[in-house]
């Protein structure tokens, strides 16, 4: 689960025999708030997380992590203690390393020619 200010993004990736992962399902849940509401709170942001846990395709899910991206400490931290589940905060740096390491894997092996 992937929890970005406004948003919830929900990825099911099936793993492979070898270890290779492929995208499953995914799910968005767009939690822009109604005029003057202010942020999503950690309850609003974990019913979405049950919801979507209890869901058909989710049953099968045997590891869940919990990332999150500009959200106030104190809510990933409510996120985590409610689910008992580690939230990583996403940080600039972890999002590159997340982001190459994505980018890295869809494309085949390069070789280099010796000349």
């Amino acid at each position: 689960m992937f929890v970005d200010e406004f948003e919830v993004v929900i990825r099911i990736y099936d793993i492979g025999e070898c270890g290779s992962t492929s995208l499953f399902d995914t799910k968005s849940y767009d939690l822009v708030p109604l005029e003057g509401s202010g942020r999503p709170t950690a309850e609003e942001i974990v019913e979405i997380f049950r919801w979507a846990a209890g869901l058909e395709l989710s049953r099968s899910v045997g590891n869940w992590k919990v990332i999150a991206r500009r959200v106030a400490d104190g809510t990933a931290e409510e996120i985590s203690r409610i689910l008992r589940l580690p939230v990583e905060n996403l940080t600039l740096v972890r999002e590159q390393e997340l982001i190459c390491k994505g980018l890295l894997s869809e494309f085949e092996p390069i070789t280099y020619k010796s000349y």
